[in-house]
């Protein structure tokens, strides 16, 4: 067995032992159900794209198992979050993908290859550097660190999102 099939079957050991819940809050409950995985480990170990892609397949049947055990029906969904160089994958109980829990503009995919490759891809796995955060922050002018004062970034596309509606039980 490679070190990449060794990492991917972790992370499906992981997803295999988890409970998904349904707080009375949308945010809380996609937090609650929010599974991370660090880009990091995936690219020492050589996991491409195609691997990748096929973890997260097998992440949403995961979560599809472990909500219709908890009797819950909703949509799974993932997506590479940049700046903490990690995978993310959540649950939550919503009729639709226009329900989903982001307050940044997404772009919703059925294809978790999309995922997969700006995740492998991605030139910030080990996540942004605080130097280039600290850049940022200090573009408002302001002396806070804050981003109150920072213009929207023309151009910049929504977060690509792979979202299903998760299988039922039969």
């Amino acid at each position: 067995m490679t070190a990449a099939e060794d990492t991917l079957r972790s992370w499906l050991a992981e997803l295999a032992g988890m409970a998904v819940v349904d707080l009375s809050d949308r945010n809380e409950t996609a937090v609650a159900n929010m599974m991370i995985f660090a880009l990091d480990e995936a690219h020492d170990t050589g996991v491409d794209a195609a691997a990748l892609t096929a973890f997260l397949r097998d992440a949403y049947r995961a979560y599809s198992l472990a909500a219709a055990k908890a009797g819950y029906e909703g949509w799974f969904y993932a997506w590479h979050d940049e700046q903490a160089g990690q995978l993310r994958t959540s649950a939550a109980w919503i009729r639709s993908a226009a329900e989903l829990p982001f307050r940044a503009p997404i772009a919703v995919t059925d294809d978790p290859a999309t995922i997969a490759a700006a995740a492998i891809a991605s030139a910030s796995v080990d996540a942004i550097s605080l130097s280039d955060l600290a850049d940022l922050a200090d573009l408002s002018g302001d002396g806070d660190g804050g981003d109150a004062d920072l213009p929207p970034e023309p151009g910049r596309p929504p977060l690509a999102v792979f979202a299903r509606p998760m299988l039922r039980a039969v």
